[in-house]
């Protein structure tokens, strides 16, 4: 090996190390790049991720409610089944206006949420998705299971 090509490999090796510490100290925090990615999302993958939330929230507080008082699902009266409806729809309809505000926003508008405020909505919401899909899947296991 001639002294010009060793030369060179020093040379690019030197250049290839530069560039991942460049990388490294350039490299973002993890909130960061979940807020850019869900940033980048088209609108309409926005505003379908933000229903997706809104509806695991709603089925999970009415979950959490008929857990917390049996009688709201066998009640006598119509009345207890239309609070726990009323009161969980209501609150599944404030998550869709909160990720309307927060992460869709209005046609042409720049997303200038705060960073905080909108890595909070995404990991309520999935939050609230992971524990819908673990009702779905026990209420699946308990339907196949033979009594």
């Amino acid at each position: 090996m001639s002294k010009q090509q060793s030369k060179t490999r020093q040379q690019k090796s030197v250049a290839a190390a530069q560039r991942s510490k460049t990388r490294r100290a350039t490299r973002q925090p993890i909130d960061s790049r979940i807020v850019e990615v869900a940033r980048r999302l088209p609108r309409l993958m926005r505003i379908l991720v933000t229903l997706l939330f809104a509806m695991a929230v709603a089925l999970d507080v009415g979950l959490l409610l008929y857990l917390v008082e049996p009688r709201f699902l066998f009640a006598a009266e119509q009345s207890w089944q239309t609070a726990t409806l009323v009161i969980s729809v209501g609150v599944g309809f404030t998550m869709y206006l909160a990720g309307f505000r927060l992460y869709i926003g209005f046609p042409g508008e720049a997303i200038t949420t705060a960073q905080g405020a909108l890595l909070w909505y995404l990991g309520i919401g999935a939050a609230a998705v992971v524990v819908a899909a673990i009702w779905f899947v026990q209420v699946i296991t308990a339907l196949n299971t033979p009594l």
